[in-house]
């Protein structure tokens, strides 16, 4: 048993006293006693520490406890300083570069925009290692899995980029990718169709593609050790490398977009509503448009509704329609002035405070009785309004999805060119 294990041993989560780093140093490096001299060899093998196979009274037996490492077996200190020096300082050595198909994306006109690749390499120093005492017989280490073939590479991704499109492997904030033939690995940006078509202005904006590897988990993978097993030798050492793209879009003088908004409320016991409203939306865009409260107008509109509400007096129902200004130009209304039904949509320019575009958005319509005698006017219902946000992304842009949660409906959105 090793000396760590005298004093209950250690893991993750417990304090490392100097008692038990001196333990632990003793377990891993200093030879039982009377032990033989051990030879360094390639995998498999046990981890490194004085071989527990000799006599003694438990002196470096480390291997007996932890076995992760599985690199040598030596009973020679000199070789395991060489050793954990080599390894060292390959991490260091190891360096990853990144480079595009382009130092430009723009949005696509009519379509979504041409595609940018990101291609990351990483590139190794020599592996193998030679014991300092080696005579032509001596002790050495080679990796068994020279290959650099399916490594993990975490590609950090900004707001920014996942504003103005989408990535392959798609993902937000941190897309893990694997590396092909030659330490290579690859993401393709494609960006967004953009709201003016074309038409106006061209703006910009930059962002950073950071790409990242643990060098770790690299070399415990050429060398066949279990992950995560070479951190107390090599630290978490990472090799980054960064790349900046610039994004262009146009801002024309006037956008138009097409809303598409879904509403769906429901008691659990009797009643169901659904609710879809196309909108077109006018935005008198430019650099100071925000300062404009008559920046977006609602130009036209249409509705589906359904409803069913159950038991004997309930039923169900099915509405579609127009929707027309009956107030000003940001708001558009349905209203039959025989019955209680309505629908209506408006839109608020909250930039100034809030960052964002509103859509307030509801509808209500009545069910007819199939026994008007017993049951009454019947039953009224509908999906009621939250307040839909879509945040801008830029000078003349917005976010293509939102959705938001109310007591009296949940409610999706999208805007699209």
């Amino acid at each position: 048993m090793g000396l760590i294990q005298s004093v209950g041993g250690v893991n993750l989560d417990a304090e490392m006293t100097p008692l038990l780093a001196w333990l632990l140093f003793l377990d891993g490096f200093v030879p039982p006693h009377a032990g033989p001299t051990a030879s360094v060899t390639t995998l498999p093998a046990r981890a490194i520490a004085a071989d527990p196979r000799a006599a003694g009274a438990g002196w470096g037996v480390a291997a007996q406890n932890i076995g992760v490492i599985a690199l040598l077996v030596t009973g020679d200190p000199a070789e395991v300083m060489s050793l954990t020096l080599h390894l060292m300082t390959v991490a260091h050595m190891a360096y990853l570069r990144v480079d595009t198909s382009a130092p430009v994306a723009h949005e696509g006109h009519g379509n979504t925009g041409q595609p940018v690749t990101f291609r990351s390499r990483l590139d190794m120093p020599p592996l193998h290692w030679t014991s300092p005492s080696f005579t032509g017989t001596g002790n050495f280490l080679v990796p068994t899995n020279p290959s650099l073939y399916g490594l993990p590479v975490e590609w950090n991704l900004e707001n920014t980029l996942l504003e103005h499109g989408v990535t392959a492997p798609a993902g937000a904030g941190t897309v893990e990718t694997r590396t092909e033939d030659f330490g290579i690995s690859t993401i393709t940006f494609t960006p967004r169709e953009e709201e003016a078509n074309g038409e106006g202005d061209v703006v910009s904006t930059e962002t950073t593609i950071v790409v990242e590897m643990f060098v770790n988990e690299v070399l415990e993978q050429m060398f066949g050790a279990p992950r995560g097993s070479l951190l107390g030798f090599i630290g978490g050492h990472v090799v980054d490398a960064e790349m900046p793209l610039q994004i262009e879009w146009h801002v024309g003088d006037v956008i138009t977009l097409h809303g598409t908004f879904t509403g769906h409320s429901s008691d659990d016991t009797r009643a169901t509503a659904d609710l879809t409203i196309e909108v077109e939306v006018r935005w008198n865009a430019g650099p100071d448009d925000i300062h404009d409260r008559n920046a977006f107008t609602l130009t036209s509109g249409s509705f589906t509704f359904s409803e069913t509400i159950a038991g004997v007096c309930g039923g169900s129902r099915t509405v579609e329609g127009s929707l027309i200004s009956s107030t000003n130009d940001q708001s558009l209304d349905y209203a039959d002035p025989q019955e209680r039904d309505n629908v209506h949509v408006s839109v608020i320019d909250q930039r100034k405070e809030t960052g964002g575009v509103q859509f307030a958005i509801s509808g209500s319509f009545d069910v007819p009785n199939p026994d008007p005698e017993g049951c009454g006017d019947g039953d009224r219902y509908g999906v009621g309004g939250c307040g839909l946000v879509f945040l801008a992304t830029g000078i003349g842009q917005l976010q293509r999805e939102a959705s938001c949660t109310g007591a009296a409906g949940d409610w999706t959105g999208q805007l699209q060119p």
